[in-house]
């Protein structure tokens, strides 16, 4: 697993409607720094949650999309 950390976040879009997105880091380090470069050019910038993914594994599941 190459992206380990995990940031959901939301914030006003230029017509004044709330949006909500998320983006994945390598390190807890360029999380960080991202976190103020949006803070800075994004109106009403909100970070909801900031997770770390310390173990992956797969899960079997029956149905069919």
């Amino acid at each position: 697993m190459d992206n380990k950390f995990l940031l959901l976040y939301s914030f006003e879009n230029l017509e004044g409607m709330m949006e909500r997105g998320y983006k994945w880091y390598q390190t807890e380090e360029e999380l960080v720094e991202d976190i103020e470069d949006m803070k800075e050019y994004i109106k009403d910038f909100t970070v909801n949650d900031a997770i770390e993914i310390l173990q992956l594994r797969e899960i079997e599941t029956k149905c069919k999309i």
